[in-house]
């Protein structure tokens, strides 16, 4: 039973959770293959639709400047609707 089945965090606590090891694998500007995996099971253990986090891996990966403060997008992750 992944964490949002059990009910012991809300879409909040979810979304602070998944941004911010979103942000720990952008922090070097590149997302290795074995950071990725993590991410995805982090959304996967969160309840998270993992085209919502690919989405936001594709979004970084094509951005020219990829340091930790050229993730806009990192904390427009959404945890709520289709998850």
């Amino acid at each position: 039973m992944g964490i949002q089945q059990s009910g012991l965090i809300d879409d909040q606590a979810r979304h602070i959770v998944l941004e911010t090891a979103f942000r720990v694998a952008c922090a070097d500007g590149t997302i290795e293959s074995e950071e990725k995996q993590k991410l995805q099971a982090v959304a996967k253990a969160l309840g998270i639709n993992e085209g919502v986090l690919e989405l936001e891996i594709d979004t970084f990966q094509r951005q020219p400047d990829r340091s930790v403060g050229a993730t806009p997008r990192a904390s427009g992750l959404n945890t709520a609707g289709g998850m």
